[in-house]
């Protein structure tokens, strides 16, 4: 599936439907509406967004694996660096990988000051690029302070 868009990426185009899921604890409704419009058949992929403005949304990693699984088409999930310290962003990578999880939109984020969460602060130990470094470091085969990962532990 990744290797399909990765080659259209480079030769061809891509289209993809940007899926934004409401204030809700459920992200079916989503898929639901998706697939009684039959837009899945128009796009390519799909993306999610990561709580975009610094407003509670569904989780973008999750709404990934439920798109990806109901459709069979790829996803580009948003993670944003406003949230998320490098451990949380790299444990969501983890579990983001195992569930085949692998295009990753990096983002800085949004200020928390926009968000509708009363005195919400952001959590910016860095911008997009240090979650760049994180997720080439993880394609090495290490975790960012350099160790490697065993998958049998």
């Amino acid at each position: 599936m990744f290797d399909t868009l990765i080659e259209k990426l480079n030769n061809d185009t891509y289209i993809t439907l940007e899926t934004t899921p409401g204030h809700s604890p459920l992200f079916a409704p989503t898929c639901e509406k998706i697939a009684e419009l039959e837009l899945d058949k128009y796009v390519d992929g799909f993306s999610t967004t990561d709580n975009p403005l610094a407003k509670l949304k569904y989780n973008a990693l999750f709404a990934a694996k439920m798109l990806q699984d109901r459709f069979n088409k790829p996803v580009i999930a948003t993670m944003a660096m406003r949230d998320r310290n490098k451990i949380a962003l790299q444990s969501d990578l983890l579990g983001a990988n195992e569930v085949d999880i692998r295009a990753i939109l990096a983002l800085t984020g949004d200020p928390a000051t926009m968000s509708d969460q009363p005195r919400t602060k952001g959590v910016f130990e860095g911008d997009s690029t240090l979650l760049l470094d994180i997720i080439s470091a993880f394609n090495a085969g290490m975790d960012y302070a350099g160790k490697t990962f065993d998958p049998s532990a």
